[in-house]
Parts: C-alpha cells; structure tokens; sequence
C-alpha cells in the first residue's frame, strides 16, 4: 500500500508529515500571538492603572496644596491681625512706660542743686528699660554745711524695679531730719524698717522680699569728714591714683533682712581733690568685650583710677564711653548708675 485516500484525495506520508508541521508551527505562532497581545494587554492594563494612581496623586497634591494654601492664607490673615493687636498693645505698654519715666523722673533730685554744693561731680545714669530700679538721691541740712548722698540698686528693672526705686526715694526723703542730719547707719535702719512694714515683710507667710542695695554717704564741709554706710554696696575713694574702698554691711534694705538689723558707719578725712564714687553693680556686671565676659568690679576699679586726673565732665563722657564700646553689640543686662 504505497497510498491512502482522504476524502477523494490522495497525499503522501511525507506531504502529510509537513502539513502538520506547518499547523504546529501555526498553532505556536498562534499561541505566541495570543502570549504577547495578552502581555501586552496586561502591560497596558498596568499602565492604565499607574496612571490612574499618578493621575489621584497628583489630584490629590494639588487638592491638599490648594487647601494648605487656603489655611495659609487664612492663618497670614489671623496672624496679621494678631500682629496688630500685639503692635498696638506694644506700642501702648511703650507709651505707658515712657509716660511712667516722667514720673519716676520727677523724684529723682535736679543735678543742678547738686551741682550747687558739689561742684565738681558727675551722675552716670543709663536705665535698661526706660525706667529704672537704680537711683540717686541727695539731701542738705537746713543750714547746707551737710549734705547725704544716696546710690541704690532695688530688685529688678523696667516697671517693678522702678516702684521700688520710688519707695526707697520716698522713705529715703521721710527718715531725714533736716535740721541735724543722722548718721548714714541711723538712716540705713530706718529704711529697712520702712521697707519691710510697707511690703508686710514682717508676715512670715509674706512672699515680697523685695529690697534694695544701698551706698549712702555724709560729707560735712565744715569740717570736710566724710561718713558712709552702705547697705550691700562699697564707696570708693580715689587719692593720689590710689583706690581706697570703704567696705558695707552685707546685708540688704528689706527683703530678708531682719527688723532690727544695724549698719555700720565709717569715716574718713577728706582732702583736696579726693574723689569719691557709688555705684549699682550693673556697670560692672555688663557682659561684653571681645569674649563676651562681665566687665567685673576690678576693672571698673582700675579704669576709675586711670581717669581720676580728668576733670569731671570728662569722666563722666569717658566712663560713658567705655561702657557702650565694652558692651557693643550685647544687650545691656542691668540698670547702671554710677556717680562721681
């Protein structure tokens, strides 16, 4: 049998062997096609979906930048506004103090009367915040052969600092009898007594304890004696490029300091051209200079006695000058009063 027929038509084994061949081969062709439309299917499905995603992304970031830029809008706004309410309470608060500067001004003692018994003197007076807690102060006998003159440093700055200083004025200018001047120690005592009843200080459960530091010297021209007492603070005198420090009691007026707590008296003997200094610690206490340290009491002490030799008004400029270019650019951290 060297044939076959197949419906009326006859092929050979080999013709038949190559015609399914060619149907495998079209059958894998086929099956490829199918493969790769439907990778292809799959890839653009995937692309379909990524740009679905990247799309809801994007809508999403501009959804939430619209809306940060709404609350942005609206916080600027709410911000300005509290901006203003701040400026104009600030400017307020400003106003209030400078008005409050006048008053505390008004208590502190004219330099020119000053300048009619003590010639020769200089009052270096820079407040931190446009009021002060430093004072100075100063009070004649009625015969004008004695003069007391008062430095002091009460708690604080700015507004409390200066209510206090109007209270130490106050009571400084109530405890003098001007007919026959007491000793500086006497008035010192008086003070703290003054202070400690007016702030109910004596209340154990009483939490002001606020005070003050005090140097307060007695010079009587008749007999050129010099008598000081201090209250946490020195008094320098400088003679003959020679620092003489006359030293306080170490304690306070007020505060903690006990009711009957005393205060001694020293004296000394004037001569021609003696020059006599008190201060606050808030000239030596400026932070400044090139390594941002305080300036520190022996400095001070140093460059008083350089300066000794000048008149003055000149150390009053030079004493000013130092301070601003040590302090430069740091914040000023204390009232300063300091008076030659």
């Amino acid at each position: 049998m060297g044939k076959l027929t197949w419906y009326g038509n006859s092929l050979s084994s080999k013709e038949i062997t190559s015609n399914l061949e060619k149907a495998n081969a079209r059958m894998i062709a086929l099956q490829q096609a199918n493969e790769i439309e439907t990778l292809n299917n799959k890839r653009k499905s995937t692309y379909l979906v990524i740009l679905v995603v990247i799309s809801f992304v994007i809508v999403l970031i501009v959804f939430l930048l619209v809306k940060q830029n709404k609350l942005k809008q609206s916080s600027n706004q709410k911000l300005e506004t509290q901006n203003k309410i701040i400026f104009e309470k600030k400017h307020e608060i400003e106003q209030s103090i400078v008005y409050a500067k006048g008053i505390q001004t008004s208590f502190l003692p004219e330099k020119e009367l000053l300048d009619i018994f003590l010639p020769r003197n200089f009052i270096f007076y820079e407040p931190k915040d446009i009021v002060s807690g430093d004072f100075y102060w100063f009070e004649t006998s009625s015969n004008k052969e004695q003069i007391l003159i008062a430095c002091a440093d009460s708690t604080g700055h700015g507004v409390p600092g200066a209510l206090m200083s109007m209270v130490g004025i106050n009571f400084l200018q109530q405890n003098v009898d001007r007919d026959k001047l007491d000793s500086p120690s006497t008035i010192l005592k008086r003070l703290n007594n003054s202070v400690k009843n007016a702030l109910k200080q004596n209340d154990i459960q009483s939490k002001q304890r606020d005070g003050m530091d005090v140097a307060l010297a007695l010079i009587d021209f008749t007999t050129n004696k010099l008598v000081f007492a201090g209250a946490n603070r020195p008094l320098y005198i400088i003679r003959n490029h020679q620092l003489i420090e006359l030293k306080a009691t170490k304690h306070a007026i007020g505060g903690y300091t006990k009711n009957d707590q005393a205060f001694s008296d020293n004296e000394f003997q004037l001569e021609a051209n003696d020059m006599l200094v008190l201060t606050t610690d808030g000239y030596a206490d400026q932070f400044g200079g090139d390594d941002g340290k305080k300036l520190m009491t022996k400095k001070l002490k140093e460059y008083l006695v350089q300066i000794s030799t000048l008149s003055c008004e000149d150390q009053f400029f030079q004493i000013k000058k130092a301070f601003t270019e040590w302090k430069g650019s740091y914040e000023q951290v204390d009232d300063v009063c300091l008076i030659g």
